[in-house]
């Protein structure tokens, strides 16, 4: 059994995604190869958070270990475990974090790090829209106003199929956990190009933002082909 663990730094809108993406690429469990995907929040509060960020995601993971409830606590010598950790660049500057190093740091401690410059807004616009559209964004108040501009227009997609008011995406992008589990699971489910786009889009790293989520949204994606 592949059990898939991804440590989100965001405690609302990456779980969200994560969930709603494997929901609209087929239901509860993967086909073929049997896979356990869980996701753990691990937010990373004050000046010192990323210098915890694998001690928080040791801490989680080993929770889910020990929690009777989830099907890792079943996990023998056979199954194979692989840990991600999705973070946001935002503020690494100001506090003395060196990129490169955290990513040794995380893969030598046995994770994929997937790190979204400047933050998970600028994936989520690019999936939308394109790398370009993302990038010409100034400010994060420019994003969230691109994204909901995205979002208006899908919602006049679905208008136009026929579904009610009442059925379509919240209006604006939030963080607030019914918005964002709302917003995430219908756009993935009804308009798949969204997540053709993601799993298309460059990751740059020299870039001046860019996104690593096509890692592990191709890996996802991969598990439910097999």
């Amino acid at each position: 059994m592949v059990f898939v663990l991804i440590c989100t730094e965001g405690e609302v809108s990456e779980p969200a995604y994560i969930r709603a993406l494997s929901s609209a690429l087929g239901g509860q469990a993967p086909r073929g190869v049997s896979t356990n995907i869980e996701v753990l929040p691990i937010p990373l509060g004050g000046n010192q958070g990323h210098a915890r960020l694998l001690e928080v995601a040791n801490q989680r993971v080993e929770e889910c270990l020990q929690n009777e409830d989830s099907l890792l606590c079943l996990a023998g010598p056979d199954d194979v475990l692989e840990k991600w950790i999705i973070v946001d660049f935002d503020d690494m500057d100001s506090r003395g974090v060196d990129v490169e190093q955290l990513r040794s740091d995380v893969l030598a401690a046995g994770y994929t790090l997937v790190v979204n410059k400047p933050n998970f807004e600028f994936f989520v616009l690019a999936s939308m829209s394109d790398i370009e559209t993302a990038t010409v964004a100034s400010s994060k108040s420019q994003t969230m106003t691109e994204i909901n501009d995205c979002i208006a227009a899908l919602n006049n997609e679905d208008t136009k199929k026929g579904f009610s008011k009442a059925m379509l995406m919240p209006a604006k992008y939030s963080k607030k956990t019914y918005v964002a589990e709302k917003l995430f699971g219908l756009m993935l489910d009804r308009h798949p190009r969204i997540i053709k786009n993601a799993a298309q889009l460059e990751v740059d790293t020299v870039a001046e933002s860019y996104t690593e989520m096509p890692l592990i949204i191709n890996r996802i994606m991969k598990l439910y082909e097999q």
